[in-house]
């Protein structure tokens, strides 16, 4: 699937990472780390000039389920549809079973890989490490399901 060109994508990856910075302000994460610095290193995945779309979606991925901001917020603000297209799939929504939510995740290059280097940045070592067990434990399943309907092979057990 290709998506389509975004007029600026430098201008558009700026737009969002400046969105998402104001959109997190003041939260943190389960370890007490600013929240902003989760799509942060999410989008330090993709490069902003050959993956822009990636790189932009990787900043918002979280907007919209976690803050006040919507939709029309962002298109109003000048994200681009591309942009708007991959956020929306990747933001969960309680009347979506999570078959749904990752099979239309899947079927969606873009989204894919950006939900693929979110987990990947949740499951780092070092953030791991400083979870709960029993959390850690729950993640583990959790996300061992999430990367297994992408397409991608599960977590490895611990040896």
């Amino acid at each position: 699937m290709m998506t389509q060109a975004l007029d600026d994508p430098f201008a558009q990856v700026a737009l969002a990472a400046a969105i998402a910075r104001e959109a997190h302000a003041g939260q943190v994460d389960k370890l007490g780390v600013e929240y902003v610095r989760h799509p942060q290193a999410v989008a330090s995945a993709f490069d902003p000039e050959t993956q822009p779309v990636e790189c932009a979606g990787a900043w918002l991925h979280d907007v919209l389920e976690d803050t006040d901001i919507d939709a029309d917020d962002l298109r109003s603000r000048g994200v681009q549809e591309p942009v708007l297209s991959v956020v929306d799939l990747l933001t969960r929504r309680d009347d979506v079973p999570d078959d749904t939510y990752y099979r239309r995740i899947a079927a969606h290059p873009v989204a894919r890989a950006v939900k693929i280097a979110d987990i990947a940045h949740n499951l780092h070592p070092d953030r791991v490490a400083a979870l709960e067990p029993d959390v850690r434990e729950r993640l583990a399943r959790k996300y061992d399901t999430a990367l297994r309907a992408l397409g991608v092979r599960g977590l490895e057990p611990a040896p």
